[in-house]
């Protein structure tokens, strides 16, 4: 039964790889005898014509008897021109036929390609691994703006309020003594060193003051 089945779809495939190529071939034999009933039809008007002149010309001659018999054949040749008529529209309908059936086959295959080419991306993709794709997106998305916050933030130093304050204070009471007794001299740390040394000229009139108390 299996072996059946197999064999069906394979045999229905081979039909619809062939029937283009069948209706490609039914559509040429019919546009060929098509032209061959047109050069008939043309064939048969020339002679419709020259019976028309012929019985003409017999009558012309008296001869009624030949022209009637030309009239006879000139009406058998309409006869057969009226039938390859018939014969050109039937033949010219169903190539009509056959070309709009084969555009058909030909956009079922595209259809039938396109359904299967959805289908092999849909499995390709699948709902789950677009979940997890759009997951991964939205994820690194977040990344990317946490990145741009850590980057925006200002930097903190590490430098302890307090101690700044101390030395706002400290600056502070040193301005208060330089400014709080007009008129005095604001020595430098070097000045002070070198001013607290006793001059020359005191330490030499040190001793000579002492001399003259002691002998009085």
């Amino acid at each position: 039964m299996g072996w059946k089945l197999f064999n069906n779809k394979n045999s229905n495939s081979s039909k619809r790889k062939t029937a283009p190529i069948e209706a490609n071939i039914s559509i040429a034999k019919l546009r060929e005898n098509l032209a061959i009933q047109e050069k008939r039809e043309e064939h048969l008007q020339l002679k419709i014509a020259k019976m028309a002149e012929l019985a003409k010309l017999q009558l012309k001659k008296g001869d009624k008897r030949a022209a009637l018999s030309t009239m006879k054949k000139r009406k058998l040749y309409e006869g057969e021109l009226a039938k390859i008529d018939n014969v050109k529209l039937t033949l010219e309908t169903q190539a009509i036929q056959l070309e709009g059936a084969a555009q058909n086959i030909h956009t079922f295959e595209a259809m039938k390609t396109g359904t299967g080419t959805m289908a092999l991306i849909r499995k390709s993709m699948g709902v789950e691994r677009v979940d997890d794709i759009m997951d991964d997106i939205r994820e690194e998305m977040d990344l990317h703006r946490e990145v741009d916050k850590a980057f925006a933030a200002p930097i903190d130093i590490m430098i302890d309020d307090d101690d700044l304050l101390a030395e706002l204070d400290a600056f502070s009471e040193n301005a208060t003594i330089a400014t709080s007794s007009p008129g005095s001299t604001v020595w430098s740390f070097g000045e002070a060193k070198n001013n607290s040394r006793p001059s020359a000229a005191t330490s030499a009139n040190k001793p000579q003051r002492s001399k003259i108390a002691l002998f009085g």
